[in-house]
């Protein structure tokens, strides 16, 4: 179905989410809306960690929302963050707060 992988700053008590990756075939579905719900889940739960963050392309408005609709919004956007052949992408990182 998917991968995900998660990381967590001892420093800021801040877990990373990475690498969100879903069969194609899946898409549409809400596995990646579980899948985030449930690793977000695991960041606060298990790894006791007070907020999860993740980065996305700001050109990947489907995965943006599916992001949004798990509870994460945006804390800030880096313009041309990332360079692809001739294109500059941008990164938005989102973050979820421990209720």
């Amino acid at each position: 179905m998917g991968f995900i992988c998660t990381s967590i700053s001892t420093d800021s008590n801040e877990a990373m989410l990475a690498f969100v990756i879903v069969d194609p075939a899946q898409r549409g579905k809400g596995y990646g809306r579980e899948m985030i719900e449930l690793a977000a889940r695991y960041c606060f739960e298990i790894l006791k960690a007070e907020a999860v963050q993740l980065n996305v392309f700001t050109v990947n408005e489907r995965a943006r929302k599916c992001y949004e609709s798990a509870g994460f919004t945006e804390r800030h956007t880096t313009p041309d963050a990332f360079s692809f052949g001739n294109e500059l992408w941008g990164r938005c990182n989102m973050v979820k707060k421990k209720q």
